[in-house]
Order: C-alpha cells, then sequence, then structure tokens
C-alpha cells in the first residue's frame, strides 16, 4: 500500500441509518473530497468484480470523487454507519483499497463514535480532528489488508480465523477443533488455508503464537518458559525450535536484540 502524501484539510463526521428498503438514494462523491462509510450494523449488498457481498459490521468503503456511496441494503436488516466526509486536494488517490473488512465490529463501533463526538466537541481542535481521523482511517484499513480478513475471505473461514484468535494460547488445540468451530472438514479447512495464505492451519497457528511471543518478549520481563506455556507451547523446547525456524534466532537473543525497545526496562 502506498501512502498519497496528500493529507485531508477538514472532516465532517455525521451518522447514517438506512431506512427498511431494497436501496437509498447513492450519492455522488465531489470533486475535492473522499468519503468514508464504517458500517456497524445491518447488511450491505455490494458487488465487488462480478460477484455481489453481503457485509456487515466492519466494512469499511473507501470512496474518492466521481464514485458512489454504497446504497443497497435489506429490508429487514438495513445498514447503518458513520460517515467520514475528507476536504482533499482535487485529485488525491485513495490511499488505501476501497473496500477493507475490520475484523472487530465493536472496535468498528467505537472508532465510529469516538470520532462523532469529537467532531461535536467545541473544544476539539478541527486539525487534530482531521489529521487523526485519516491516519486512524488508514491504519485500520491497513490492519485489515495485512490481516487477511478482506472480502475474499469466505465466511467460514473467519470463522476459523476468530475461533484461532481466540483459542491459540490452548497448547491442546487441534486442526480438527478448528475445522469443527468453523463447520469443515479438515480437507476443506486445509485447502481454503493453502489457498488463501500458501500454509497449513497448523503452520498458521504457530505463526501466530510466535508472533505474540514477539511481542511479549520484547514488551515484558515475563521469564521465557512463561511466554512459551502461554503462546500455547507444550513445552520450552518447541518453542525454541519452531521460534529458530521461523526468525533464524533464539527467543533469548530476540530479546536482547530488541531490549531497548521494552517497555518495562
Amino acid at each position: 500500500m502506498k501512502i498519497s502524501p496528500q493529507r485531508p484539510t477538514a472532516v465532517e463526521v455525521s451518522y447514517f441509518e438506512a431506512p427498511a428498503v431494497d436501496e437509498v438514494r447513492p450519492y455522488r462523491i465531489e470533486t475535492g473530497y473522499h468519503l468514508v462509510e464504517l458500517v456497524v450494523g445491518g447488511v450491505v449488498r455490494f458487488e465487488v468484480g462480478n460477484r455481489e457481498l453481503r457485509l456487515g459490521a466492519g466494512a469499511m468503503f473507501w470512496h474518492i470523487e466521481g464514485e458512489d456511496t454504497i446504497y443497497q441494503t435489506v429490508p429487514e436488516a438495513p445498514y447503518k454507519c458513520y460517515v467520514f466526509d475528507l476536504a482533499i486536494p482535487k485529485g488525491t488517490p485513495r490511499p488505501v483499497s476501497r473496500l477493507s473488512v475490520l475484523p472487530d465490529i465493536r472496535k468498528a463501533a467505537e472508532i465510529g463514535r469516538e470520532f462523532l463526538v469529537a467532531f461535536h466537541s467545541e473544544s476539539v481542535d478541527r486539525g487534530i480532528l482531521c489529521e487523526s481521523a485519516w491516519s486512524r482511517l488508514v491504519w485500520e484499513a491497513h490492519l485489515a489488508d495485512i490481516g487477511n480478513t478482506g472480502p475474499g475471505i469466505p465466511p467460514s473461514m473467519r470463522g476459523a480465523l476468530s475461533f484461532i484468535e481466540s483459542g491459540y494460547m490452548r497448547a491442546d488445540l487441534s486442526v480438527r477443533t478448528i475445522a469443527s468451530a468453523a463447520g469443515l472438514s479438515e480437507a476443506h479447512l486445509h485447502a481454503l488455508f493453502r489457498g488463501h495464505f500458501g500454509q497449513t492451519p497448523h503452520q498458521f497457528v504457530l505463526a501466530r503464537r510466535i508472533q505474540e511471543a514477539r511481542y511479549r518478549l520484547t514488551g515484558t520481563r515475563q521469564t521465557i518458559k512463561a511466554i512459551a506455556a502461554e503462546c500455547g507451547f507444550a513445552n520450552i523446547e518447541t518453542f525454541y525450535r519452531v521460534f529458530h525456524r521461523q526468525l533464524g534466532t533464539t527467543p533469548q537473543k530476540y530479546r536482547v536484540a530488541y531490549e531497548r525497545f521494552s517497555m518495562e526496562r
């Protein structure tokens, strides 16, 4: 992702609830503006290629001048969204994908409410508000992209990813358990992970455990044995072996290399 050097000069934040219809009238983005819609409830129908997706809370749409806002919904669950109207130099490219999917729907609602409250506060600096909104939205879209939560990930796989995120620290977490939680066969789960991530579910879990271990090695003074156990490794020997295989160094050497960045000195 390449960030544009152009920055917005102003932002307006609002909240919108679609009526109980199939479609609302779309709004065409004017020249000199970007508009971001952060969905926090209901269902949005949106076409990607030749496929219609049904998206809910956490979907974030980044529209640029000349594009239409979202407008397709379902009467039984009309969408709700926070809207960020960003004044920006004409022709500024979109800094992220048009559609991102934030994995934490509670976080999406919190972000929207935070900026809506700030926008209506007379004591908040408008320049800081604008810069903060832009940076936060770009950052969340970027995290969604690198976190593999985009619209191409099927719902069943999202379930598997969510289950892994909530249970990767358990040493007894198995591929069979993940598949069962996601309502998939083990073979189908393997095929999905191979197709989307180029690795097996087991390798994905190990990578997530090592990621957490890296945070703890550099951000806490926990013992390496405690970190290994809390990150889901059955024993410290396995932890050292997997850590070295993935990073080419030992946990101790990694901690020393980044010790100056530790939060607890």
